[in-house]
């Protein structure tokens, strides 16, 4: 189960997961407060330095809306998407994907414009049909 909002470091089971997931162990966290949702969103320091973003269903809805984005993710693909680390698909959804932040330690040069996403978006079909979008 999850930590009560406010909480420093995702709970116990989530951060057993995170590891698992990721192959190594999960050793820092910082709670990433932007989002439109409830949904848990956290940047993940692993053991060997590197960070992911992790990204948890906290209830019925922002556990479906989070199936819905992994469905875009497996959908899509170019360079103006990220690609997916992990995917856990229980009772609270579990979304990986490569950290975008300065806690990642990313530099502005290797983050696309939004011009070059838009232009390399613009030929862009999905693979499949995503039933429910």
């Amino acid at each position: 189960m999850g930590e009560a909002a406010g909480a420093d470091r995702p709970g116990r089971g989530d951060i057993v997961r995170i590891g698992d997931l990721a192959g190594q162990r999960a050793v820092g966290f910082r709670r990433a407060r932007r989002g439109y949702t409830p949904a848990e969103r956290w940047i993940v320091r692993l053991a060997d330095g590197s960070c992911v973003f992790a990204k948890i269903g906290v209830d019925p809805m922002t556990s479906d809306w989070l199936r819905t984005e992994q469905r875009v993710y497996a959908a899509l693909q170019g360079a103006f998407m990220p690609q997916v680390r992990a995917w856990d698909d229980g009772e609270r959804p579990l979304l990986l994907l490569p950290a975008r932040s300065a806690d990642a330690q990313a530099s502005s040069d290797s983050l696309p414009t939004p011009a070059l996403s838009m232009s390399a978006m613009s030929p862009t079909r999905p693979a499949i049909n995503p039933p429910g979008l």
